[in-house]
Order: C-alpha cells, then structure tokens, then sequence
C-alpha cells in the first residue's frame, strides 16, 4: 500500500515540475498599469486576473496555447505561444476600444414614460 501511495506522490510531484510558467504584465497603450484584467486560454476554463500591479502568472504544462487578455473598456489581445520547459514572459498592450452610439434628439414637453404606468397603477388600486 505504501508503494502505491509512493509513486502516486512522486507522479504529482513530476507533473507539477513540468509546468511552464507564464508571467507578464497589462497596461494601456500610453503604459498604464490595468488591474484585474482577464487574462484566460482560449478554449478552456483555465485563467487568471492581473493583480492590482498589473501583473498575471499561469502555470501551464508544455504545448501550444493561445493566451487571451481583456480588460473593460479596451480592446481584446490574443497570443499564440509555446511553451517548452523556460519561464516565459507575456506582456499586453491593450487600446482603448471605442463605442459609437446614434445620435439622440431631446425635445421639449415629452411625458416620462413612467408617469402612464404609474396612472395605471393607481386605476387598479383597491380603496380601502
């Protein structure tokens, strides 16, 4: 039993030595610090968020991965790397994504929608 219990140990310790470490840090296009952005591999559940430095670790085991980077209010950035058995270091510059929204017209002496609801409410009411 013992022997059985001993290789299961020593195969999660070897597992545990063949990850890769992944490092890096976020910030914006004119070099600010963006803390607590997400950062995640495409396709799977597995992710981190920056620290409030801006900066995110992931330990992966060796291949092919595509790293994703998105943050409120800025464009999302991904990354294709591979990873051998060397630490590697990725960072991500992200831009400001910018919104276009119609134009909106205000015109003078419109009623709040909400008023007719509340009219109705009170039509319904119950006197006590």
């Amino acid at each position: 039993m013992r022997t059985i219990i001993s290789i299961i140990f020593l195969s999660l310790l070897y597992q545990g030595a063949r990850a890769v470490k992944v490092t890096g840090t976020i910030t914006d296009d004119k070099g600010n610090i963006l803390p607590y952005a997400s950062v995640f591999i495409k396709g799977s559940s597995q992710g981190t968020t920056s620290n409030n430095r801006g900066r995110y670790f992931l330990d992966l085991p060796a291949g092919h991965y595509t790293i994703v980077c998105q943050y409120v209010g800025y464009g999302r950035q991904e990354k294709n790397i591979t990873l051998t058995t060397e630490t590697i270091t990725l960072d991500f510059q992200l831009s400001i994504q910018q919104t276009n929204l119609k134009e909106v017209i205000v015109k003078p002496g419109g009623e709040d929608p909400a008023y007719e609801i509340i009219r109705k409410a009170i039509k319904k009411k119950k006197i006590i």
